[in-house]
C-alpha cells in the first residue's frame, strides 16, 4: 500500500467524496480512497506549468513507482472519464513508463 504518512487535511477529508465521484466500488475501504486521492492530487500537481509545484510531485510520484498499488490506482484515475485529461494522460503515461521499467523482462532488477 502506498505510504501517505503527509495527507493534507483536505485530503482525508474529501476521501469519501472523491470515492463517489470517480466512481469507486462501495467496498473500497477510506484508506483506498484517500490513497487515490493522494495520488489524483500528486498528478494534478505534476501537471502544472509551475516548476515549484511540479518538480515535487514528480519526486513523489518517483518514490511510489515501485509500491504495491500505484498502477491500480493510476488504472482507476485513467479509467475515469471525468477527469481532466491533462491529469489522465500523465497517469497513462506513467503508467506505460513503469511497464518499461518494471514489469518487462528486461527491466533491471
Amino acid at each position: 500500500m502506498l505510504q501517505t504518512n503527509s495527507l493534507p487535511s483536505a485530503t482525508i477529508v474529501s476521501a469519501l467524496t472523491v470515492r463517489n465521484s470517480l466512481h469507486l466500488s462501495n467496498d473500497l475501504d477510506i484508506m483506498d480512497a484517500t490513497v487515490v486521492t493522494t495520488v489524483l492530487d500528486a498528478l494534478t500537481r505534476a501537471s502544472s506549468q509551475n516548476t515549484a509545484v511540479l518538480k515535487p510531485a514528480e519526486q513523489q510520484l518517483k518514490s511510489w513507482e515501485t509500491q504495491p498499488g500505484f498502477y491500480t490506482v493510476l488504472q482507476t484515475i485513467f479509467s475515469n472519464h471525468a477527469l481532466d485529461d491533462n491529469v489522465r494522460w500523465l497517469a497513462v503515461v506513467y503508467f506505460k513508463n513503469g511497464i518499461d521499467r518494471y514489469w518487462r523482462k528486461s527491466a533491471p532488477k
